[in-house]
């Protein structure tokens, strides 16, 4: 959303086609955007097998085929510079730059990896095929490596709209709570940060757990059995879909980031800019969101961990360190987060690709 009020205020003309309604779409009304909404499936197989695979894929090829031809009918009354995929697993971009002979920008932002459940549509290999064949972005370099793509530019998704120090309360003024920000499953790494956490409140009663996003009502129940089992159903709170996650973090000491795989890493970098101290996952695009920090201080901002005996080291390290050594950090890396993801440097990037590729 925040790309595309960026470029309709560079003076960009933009058509943005959907294929699920949203609340935000009255955002794009007042900005003059053109929205259209065209029923579209993602190119995947979503994991099914045998005959249910068959009659799935046949059913995502019609419904496919008269999206494209309505979104030729919508294309050629806009007449577009350039025709933007904003996310890997939909193909229709690609195939409708083809029809139009209009340059096509694919923009990377997670891994699809080979021998998931759910595999693209005609496969994976077809799938790295049009990505070769188009011009690309990643959201990082850990994605841009991952699919091998030698001439992919990295921009850096604008998470931070103001740059300006925010009067945000000290570490020590804080509540002794982990915070947990995502989605409630188990690829986030929660029943790991569940584990270490049942060991280290242990020894540090005065601290909780708080849990924020959604979760389906099996793997909630799943998880209320676990924390039950750990004896520790008194210290985690499940506050679910929040709208006031920024001031939670900005509430509390250390969110911890327990993803088993990030294509960005976007809660590292808002719990940086809130000035919470984060301890995270040692992995994919949360490592290159340590990495760079590290590199623009000269020293780590957060702490790392790989499995669940690091992460609860991690843990008392924390309660142990000098809170003002904790604070320079936390100092830091909310620099290092609005020098490297502000709204106006990403809006800036992506119109710099639009340029390229229209030459």
């Amino acid at each position: 959303m925040e790309l595309l009020k960026g470029l309709s205020r560079q003076g960009h003309e933009i058509q943005v086609i959907y294929s699920r309604k949203s609340d935000r779409l009255a955002e794009l009304d007042a900005l003059g955007i053109k929205t259209a909404h065209v029923q579209f499936l993602r190119s995947s197989d979503r994991g099914f097998k045998g005959l249910k695979r068959l009659a799935y894929l046949i059913f995502l090829l019609m419904t496919n085929a008269l999206a494209l031809f309505r979104m030729l009918v919508i294309a050629a009354g806009f007449r577009p510079q350039v025709i933007h995929t904003n996310v890997s697993p939909i193909h229709l971009g690609y195939y409708l730059s083809r029809i139009m002979r209009v340059p096509h920008l694919w923009h990377l932002r997670e891994f699809r990896k080979r021998g998931d459940k759910s595999q693209p549509t005609f496969g994976y290999d077809h799938f790295l095929k049009l990505l070769r064949r188009s011009n690309t972005v990643a959201a990082t370099r850990s994605i841009k490596d991952y699919y091998s793509l030698a001439d992919c530019k990295v921009v850096y998704d604008g998470v931070i709209k103001e740059t300006s120090d925010r009067d945000l309360p000290p570490l020590a003024e804080r509540i002794n709570s982990f915070l947990f920000v995502g989605r409630v499953e188990q690829s986030k790494g929660i029943e790991l940060l569940m584990d270490a956490f049942a060991q280290f409140v242990r020894e540090n009663k005065d601290w909780q757990l708080d849990v924020v996003g959604a979760a389906s009502n099996d793997y909630h129940a799943k998880l209320r059995n676990r924390i039950k089992a750990l004896d520790i159903v008194d210290k985690v709170n499940f506050l679910g879909v929040c709208s006031d996650v920024q001031e939670k973090m900005a509430q509390r000491k250390v969110v911890v980031v327990s993803s088993l795989s990030e294509g960005f890493g976007i809660v590292t970098v808002e719990a940086m800019n809130n000035r919470c101290f984060v301890i995270a996952n040692d992995n994919t695009g949360t490592k290159e969101q340590l990495d760079n920090a590290k590199s623009a201080v000269g020293t780590d901002v957060a702490f790392r961990f790989t499995d669940a005996e690091e992460l609860l080291q991690q843990m008392r390290r924390f309660v142990s360190e000098d809170i003002d050594t904790l604070q320079n950090a936390v100092d830091n890396a909310y620099k290092v987060v609005n020098s490297l993801y502000g709204v106006e440097r990403y809006v800036s990037e992506v119109a710099k690709c639009y340029e390229q590729i229209t030459k």
